[in-house]
């Protein structure tokens, strides 16, 4: 019987990124319930100026996380689409 060896497979990047990304979605998180984002915005809060008051933030550091929790949640909520 003869025994052939396959090649392993091409290392990827993905499970790096995959990792990296993770990391900082938990991160952005943490520092959002940390500083009461989502507590602020619930009250009614609905703009940068008026949260980062609410918060005791600084008003750009305030638009930074809230546009990165913005852009992961269009994430989750687009479909995902067939490679072709």
């Amino acid at each position: 019987m003869s025994q052939t060896r396959s090649t392993p497979p091409a290392p990827s990047p993905t499970l790096f990124f995959e990792t990296v990304n993770a990391y900082q979605r938990t991160a952005a998180i943490k520092a959002a319930i940390e500083l009461g984002l989502f507590t602020a915005i619930a009250e009614g809060n609905d703009r940068t100026a008026a949260i980062a008051r609410k918060t005791g933030a600084a008003e750009r550091g305030v638009r930074i996380l809230a546009d990165y929790h913005h852009r992961l949640h269009d994430q989750a909520r687009r479909p995902l689409r067939a490679d072709a």
